[in-house]
């Protein structure tokens, strides 16, 4: 993954925010707008307060804020809202202090958590991006969105979906799809993470435990999977290594380049 794992899975302090990426543009990072901030203690935390032992890093809600993209040819808003609780510090002069730490449920719309090869199908992407959308609500939905990519990606390899059998239509499961992905392309590495990601994915289909740190294993081998299958610079790279070994030297380009 592109991002550090810590942007998408670690709470945050209200003045060390992560710098997020855009929605919109992809190019802008989403900075906090401090003074949007509304934090509301819960009922639990409240109550808390009368009991003789309180101490501040008891404290605990939940948070609304607004993200703006820095790009200024952008500008995109995003909502975000979650939970925050206080925690045991010291400041500077090494007093005892409680600030909030801050852990996102919701942004809308989602920051992606990784970018998308240009030449992946708009089908594949649309259930990428529905997948960053309950990544931090509901890694199980997350989880079931990216099964939903693998069976979109393997649509666009042409593997069947189903096979006529004995006069009636059989369906193939996930797992004999990669197999048949696998043995077309005769890629051990492409089918070896896209077994991974299957897996993963089954704990969302199949109710275990899923982490929120398993999850962003699995949106790791997608980006690896999704570049493998439509990230064209590599073979363009290539390409261009071959022409310029063929000529000793520079390759001439027309004029129109």
């Amino acid at each position: 993954m592109a991002e550090s794992r810590k942007l998408w899975t670690e709470p945050f302090r209200l003045h060390m925010a992560p710098l997020w990426p855009c929605p919109s543009c992809l190019e802008g990072r989403l900075v906090l707008v401090k003074d949007t901030m509304r934090q509301a203690e819960e009922a639990a935390s409240r109550e808390a307060r009368q009991h003789f032992a309180w101490d501040p890093d008891w404290v605990a809600g939940v948070f609304t804020c607004h993200l703006r993209c820095n790009n200024p040819r952008c500008k995109e808003w995003v909502v975000c809202c979650g939970r925050y609780r206080n925690v045991e510090d010291s400041n500077e002069a090494g007093e005892p202090c409680y600030p909030s730490e801050f852990r996102p449920t919701y942004f809308q719309p989602a920051p992606p958590v990784f970018s998308m090869p240009n030449d992946c199908l708009e089908e594949i992407g649309e259930a990428v991006r529905a997948a960053f959308a309950v990544a931090w609500s509901d890694p199980f939905s997350a989880a079931n969105r990216i099964r939903t990519s693998l069976e979109r990606i393997l649509d666009s390899a042409k593997i069947p979906r189903s096979t006529r059998k004995n006069g009636r239509q059989s369906r193939h499961s996930l797992h004999a799809r990669i197999e048949m992905l696998g043995r077309k392309l005769n890629d051990k590495e492409l089918h070896s993470m896209m077994m991974a990601v299957k897996w993963l994915s089954n704990a969302g289909s199949h109710g275990a435990d899923l982490s929120v740190d398993a999850l962003f294993d699995g949106f790791d081998l997608l980006e690896h999977v999704l570049r493998r299958q439509y990230d064209r610079s590599e073979a363009e790279l290539l390409r261009k290594s071959k022409a310029i070994n063929r000529r000793k030297g520079p390759v001439k380009r027309s004029s129109g380049q």
